[in-house]
């Protein structure tokens, strides 16, 4: 599993790094070995009078599927940690309906081989 992290309008900093890493250090359990991990985070616009909004995006790339995600928090870390939330439960959704799939065909062709 390969993490590519991007900065938009940011610096990046080794805080940010050790952050993003290790929130995404999670997937190594379910995601294939091949699969590659492209985060992007950083700040939406630099016109904002007050505060600044910041969004994180992801992508995960595996060899049979592809999943995104894109969140806008007023907290960079939080937009960090939601990210990673929501891709993972969209993996593990993923991962359990083709399991389900599986075990249904299984079902159908024992059944069809006792008659």
């Amino acid at each position: 599993m390969h993490i590519d992290i991007s900065g938009l309008r940011i610096d990046l900093t080794d805080a940010l790094h050790d952050h993003v890493n290790t929130e995404f250090k999670k997937f190594e359990k379910i995601l294939d070995p091949s699969a590659r991990i492209v985060v992007e985070i950083g700040k939406t616009t630099d016109h904002h009078k007050q505060g600044d909004i910041f969004k994180a995006e992801g992508r995960i790339i595996e060899p049979k599927a592809e999943y995104f995600a894109n969140i806008v928090s007023e907290d960079l870390y939080t937009a960090i940690n939601s990210l990673s939330d929501e891709l993972f439960q969209q993996v593990t959704e993923s991962k359990s309906r083709h399991r389900t799939l599986l075990k249904r065909g299984r079902g159908m062709i024992k059944r069809l081989l006792r008659l």
